[in-house]
C-alpha cells in the first residue's frame, strides 16, 4: 500500500513538471485622463466699414485766357538799321577811322600817308588787292540804309567802280586814293579788302 502510493505521488509530481507554466496576465495601465481641448481664443467682432464718402466733385477747368488782340504792324520804313557794336581796338590804328578798315586796307593807307601814291601803289601789289587797273575790291558796310547814296556818291566822284549793293552793304572797285575818305564817312561802319569773294 505504502510502495503504491509513493508511486502515484511520483507520477503526480512528474506531470506538474512537465505541464506548461501558465502566462502571467499584467493588469490594465490606467489612462491618464487627458486635459479637456483649450477652448478657441474669443474672436474679435469685426471692425466697422467705413462710410462710403461721395465722390469729390471735378474741379471746374480753368478757362483760356483772353487772346491779346493783335496789334496793327507798323509800316517799316525802307531803312534798314545795323547793329554796330563797338570795333575792336587795333593797336596799329591811328584815328577812328582806321579803326573802320580791315588789317590789310590799314597798310595801303599808312604806306599812302607815308609815301604817297608811289609807296600805296607798292604795297596794294605786294598785298595783292588791285583787281583792275590799279583799283581795289572792298566792302563797305553802311551803318543803315540812309547812309548808301552817300557812299555812292563818293565812290563815283572819286573815280570808282560801283559793282553791287545789297542792302547796307556796297561792293565797289575803288583807288587806293579813295579808301581813306571813305572811311572817314559816318554812314560807313566798316570797309574790308574782298579779293575773290564778289561775283561780278
Amino acid at each position: 500500500m505504502r510502495a503504491l502510493t509513493a508511486s502515484l505521488l511520483a507520477v503526480s509530481l512528474s506531470c506538474a513538471s512537465q505541464s506548461p507554466s501558465t502566462p502571467k496576465t499584467e493588469a490594465p495601465k490606467a489612462e491618464a485622463p487627458k486635459a479637456p481641448a483649450a477652448s478657441a481664443a474669443p474672436t474679435k467682432p469685426p471692425a466697422p466699414k467705413p462710410e462710403a464718402r461721395p465722390p469729390a466733385k471735378p474741379k471746374p477747368e480753368p478757362k483760356p485766357a483772353a487772346k491779346a488782340k493783335k496789334q496793327p504792324k507798323k509800316k517799316e520804313s525802307g531803312a534798314v538799321n545795323v547793329k554796330t557794336p563797338a570795333l575792336p581796338a587795333k593797336t596799329q590804328a591811328d584815328t577812328a577811322a582806321d579803326q573802320k578798315l580791315d588789317d590789310r586796307l590799314l597798310q595801303l593807307v599808312k604806306a599812302s600817308r607815308g609815301g604817297g601814291a608811289t609807296a600805296a601803289e607798292a604795297k596794294a601789289k605786294a598785298l595783292s588787292l588791285y583787281e583792275k587797273e590799279s583799283l581795289v575790291k572792298v566792302e563797305i558796310t553802311a551803318v543803315n540804309n540812309d547812309g548808301v547814296p552817300a557812299i555812292k556818291k563818293e565812290i563815283e566822284t572819286g573815280k570808282g567802280e560801283l559793282i553791287v549793293d545789297l542792302a547796307n552793304h556796297i561792293f565797289a572797285l575803288v583807288p587806293t586814293s579813295l579808301i581813306e575818305p571813305l572811311s572817314k564817312l559816318p554812314a560807313v561802319y566798316t570797309i574790308a579788302s574782298t579779293a575773290n569773294t564778289v561775283r561780278q
